[in-house]
């Protein structure tokens, strides 16, 4: 079964740009103190005015700072963002997404859409060919919000057929992804994404959080995306 030791990078993780405590060159500093080889940059995009999202033109002048922390600290980092899924299911900064390296595409407003049109919402952002992963997909935050209504099966079946992976999201405010739904997503042949959500360099270590759930998934190396190399990522 994975361990904490297989996990080679952090593909989910915020900066002082947005909502993060930590610069950027911190983050990647004490990513690579971690262990880790690789990251993803991934602050929340422009709709979360709440928390300063990054527009186009901002993501275009963080991925040069990216660029050069890269250089400096000898860690491969992807140039990313966290895009927010809207109500229709379109994603924000669309137009944006095709410069960049790494797409997670969450939900974090109007979270208790119906069922079916939550699941509609959320299936069309898998199928838009402009995410590479689905974060937090329940949306649950424990002890303050409940899971959004949506139909899982019908995620993992759309994740399944157009290639996106599922995020399983070690922060403990949320393991949204239990050990149900991780098992649901191996046997569908989706792959998952530990990530630490980190919005400061102690958040980091979340992911030793996710490892619990993904051993009770019965998940192996094979079955996690981010215990590749950062070359075999970039060719998935």
């Amino acid at each position: 079964l994975v361990e904490l030791a297989d996990v080679k990078g952090d593909l989910h993780m915020h900066t002082t740009e947005t909502d993060g405590k930590s610069t950027l060159d911190e983050m990647v500093a004490a990513a690579k103190a971690a262990g880790r080889s690789y990251v993803a940059i991934t602050d929340h995009s422009e709709t979360l005015t709440f928390v300063r999202g990054m527009s186009r033109e901002r993501l275009r002048e963080q991925r040069k700072k990216i660029r050069d922390v890269e250089q400096r600290h000898g860690v491969r980092c992807f140039a990313g963002v966290e895009a927010d899924i809207l109500a229709d299911g379109a994603l924000d900064v669309a137009e944006a997404l095709g410069d960049l390296e790494w797409v997670v595409g969450s939900v974090h407003q109007r979270l208790q859409m119906p069922k079916e049109e939550m699941t509609r919402r959320v299936v069309r952002a898998i199928e838009s060919g402009k995410i590479d992963c689905l974060g937090h997909p329940t949306g649950r935050q424990l002890g303050q919000r409940e899971p959004s209504e949506i139909d899982i099966e019908a995620v993992i079946e759309a994740l399944a057929r157009t290639g996106v992976a599922i995020e399983l999201n070690c922060s403990p405010l949320r393991l949204d992804v239990d050990e149900h739904i991780a098992k649901l997503a191996r046997e569908a042949g989706v792959p998952v994404v530990l990530n630490s959500d980190a919005h400061s360099v102690r958040e980091l270590s979340f992911l030793r959080y996710g490892i619990g759930i993904a051993r009770r998934a019965w998940l192996e190396p094979r079955h996690v995306l981010n215990t590749r190399t950062a070359g075999e990522l970039e060719d998935w």
